[in-house]
């Protein structure tokens, strides 16, 4: 069980935009999505990309998040989203 479920006031204090949450929740999942949007595109770099952008966005946002399985359904299917519309998927031409 990853460290933001078990901390009770954590969704208070991320809903209340508050850094230190964000990073906690950041360092819990960052890898967890960067992994699971490279099994979808198969390319480690561009998955990297999406799993920030999943963090900006989220931070940009003003969400509200009731508990840990709305929150983290938010986190994946963002991560898919991103990665089927391929709206932040680089791509780079070497001539």
């Amino acid at each position: 069980m990853k460290q933001v479920e078990t901390n009770i006031s954590f969704l208070k204090q991320l809903n209340a935009r508050q850094h230190e949450a964000f990073k906690m929740l950041f360092k819990d999942y960052y890898q967890d999505l960067a992994y699971f949007s490279c099994k979808i595109l198969k390319d480690p770099v561009a998955a990297e990309d999406i799993a920030q952008d999943v963090f900006i966005r989220l931070w940009e946002k003003e969400n509200y998040f009731e508990n840990h399985l709305a929150l983290k359904s938010y986190l994946y299917l963002s991560a898919r989203n991103n990665c089927l519309n391929g709206t932040n998927i680089r791509v780079y031409t070497i001539f």
